[in-house]
């Protein structure tokens, strides 16, 4: 249950940049007296209401933080009762407080439209062999609460909805407003749109729904999420589209399990799971693996193979993981069988999914996190690379492994969002992709909310090899452009417009190039230890 308020004021809310490691421990003392003294839930969950009225953190009112209370408490009270993770653990685990101990290794174990069925996925490649262009849209969040002349600085996380009033001064435009989330009118534009332009296959990385975590309800969300999947479906039809979960995709946010402890403090997720098969139109091969976990694999063409995972098994907000009941290892094997038959037979591996590797991440030596960076680096020949989501921003990153002495082992592509929601145009891109799986360029596009106004539509903001100067987007190709980013000024205040989606030029500053560079290789490191020399600007 305190669990629930740091997961809101330290990760959710963290855009309002105002919680703080004091804030946290002190939520914490009173989380850990409440344990010794063997405080029942409600008496718990009453104890911790009495804190909201004086929470002073931007943009969380006391209606917010008890919302986040009664959404978290039943899974996380158990989980500290049980002794699982100590309370004073966690200020460290969400990164509020500098790390004093070793990292804390938790136990592992092995209204909706009709469907257009047109779809459905086929048992079948879905395309002939040769070159093909592959659109990937992620972190849409559409919010269907969101209203034109809404308040856009409400006092909550999230503005801009029908239950917020409209004020004078601070309206949210008819086209959306980028202290929000997608305006149902810019979705339902970019739907259209997007079909301008020329593309094979669709891959959708997560996160459809709203960031109003403290207000959700289970059938709430999956009401949502099945209109959301059907609009999506049936705008691209024939076009094969396939999801993956994202954290923003489940209820409670980050939560994913699939063994109930009991039914009261611990859902199975049933309630989803029996979902996803007929709401992403998989195949009847693919049915028990995404109802059994959220993973699958898809022939794109004879010769390339699309294996979808689900980043939940390595989300560090997904506190079921602290209570080993979840099946990463059955992921894994699936994953490890896909990619070594892909091996055996020559065929090309993209992968897919939410949250990129170290993005807020459990790794120890038995985590599903580290098995999955072993698999980029044991197939790393198969594997032609990882669409990712999750951060919102235009950026990607490396992955290392034990083999990966001078050369990263894998490259996970990370595609900005189609929601504003922080100050974010919104974005999607399309990959060329050759008939080995290889990505030999991608085009970027995005739109900003003004131009709107006047008629506009997404247009393509550049080409990846085009840009950057690059011959290739070969893992060593993106190696280069790292070492002459760290060099050459104007290139870097290239990078980081493109990084921000437009919306914020110039240079970064010493913290955010140090930062930068640290994402760029897959790493989270104390920025104080790391020096970043200024580049050169011509």
């Amino acid at each position: 249950m305190a669990v629930l308020l740091l997961l809101s004021f330290f990760i959710a809310f963290s855009v309002a940049g105002k919680a703080t490691c004091d804030i946290c421990r002190a939520i914490v003392v009173v989380v850990e007296a409440l344990v010794i003294n063997n405080v029942t839930e409600g008496h718990a969950e009453h104890a911790i209401d009495k804190i909201c009225p004086f929470v002073n953190i931007e943009n969380v009112d006391e209606f917010v933080c008890e919302g986040v209370v009664r959404t978290f408490a039943p899974t996380a009270w158990p989980i500290f009762v049980s002794g699982t993770l100590q309370p004073h653990k966690l200020c460290e685990l969400l990164h509020a407080c500098p790390r004093e101990t070793a990292p804390f290794v938790p136990p592992t174990d092995d209204d909706v439209p009709s469907l257009d069925r047109s779809t459905a996925l086929s048992e079948k490649p879905a395309l002939q062999t040769g070159p093909f262009r592959l659109l990937q849209v992620s972190d849409i969040h559409v919010d269907f609460e969101y209203i034109a002349g809404g308040n856009t600085n409400c006092g909550t996380p999230l503005c801009c909805r029908s239950k917020q009033g409209v004020t004078p001064n601070t309206t949210a435009g008819p086209w959306g407003d980028y202290q929000c989330d997608l305006a149902p009118k810019l979705f339902n534009k970019w739907l259209v749109d997007v079909r301008k332009q020329k593309f094979d296959a669709v891959v959708v990385t997560g996160d459809l729904t709203p960031h109003d975590i403290w207000n959700e309800t289970a059938p709430e969300q999956l009401s949502r999420l099945l209109k959301i999947n059907a609009q999506l479906r049936n705008a691209f039809a024939p076009i094969p589209v396939y999801m993956s979960l994202g954290n923003h995709d489940t209820y409670p946010v980050d939560m994913f399990s699939t063994h109930a402890v009991d039914f009261r403090h611990h859902d199975d997720f049933m309630w989803l799971r029996s979902r996803l098969p007929d709401m992403w139109g998989v195949p009847p091969s693919s049915t028990k693996n995404v109802l059994s976990g959220g993973f699958y694999a898809s022939m794109l063409t004879p010769n390339v193979k699309l294996v979808v995972f689900n980043s939940a098994y390595w989300d560090a907000l997904n506190f079921y993981l602290f209570l080993a009941d979840t099946k990463a290892t059955e992921m894994i094997t699936f994953l490890r069988n896909e990619l070594a038959d892909a091996e055996q037979n020559g065929i090309g591996v993209l992968l897919a999914g939410h949250i990129p590797l170290n993005r807020g991440t459990i790794t120890h030596p038995a985590s599903a996190a580290q098995a999955m960076i072993d698999l980029l680096d044991r197939y790393r020949a198969t594997i032609k690379g990882v669409l990712a989501g999750h951060t919102h921003n235009d950026e990607m990153q490396f992955s290392w492994g034990a083999s990966s002495a001078s050369e990263p082992s894998a490259f996970f592509y990370i595609a900005p969002s189609l929601t504003t929601y922080k100050n974010k145009n919104p974005s999607f891109r399309i990959y060329e992709v050759d008939s080995f799986g290889n990505i030999t360029d991608f085009e970027q596009f995005r739109v900003d909310l003004p131009s709107l106004e006047a008629g506009a539509t997404w247009t393509r903001a550049y080409s990846a090899k085009s840009e950057y100067n690059m011959n290739d987007l070969s893992t060593a190709s993106w190696q280069d452009l790292v070492k002459r980013l760290q060099t050459n000024g104007t290139l870097l205040d290239k990078w980081y417009f493109n990084y921000q989606t437009g919306r914020k030029s110039g240079a970064p500053s010493a913290a955010e190039r140090k930062e930068l560079f640290c994402l760029f290789n897959g790493t989270v490191e104390d920025l104080s230890l790391i020096h970043i020399s200024e580049p050169t600007r011509h």
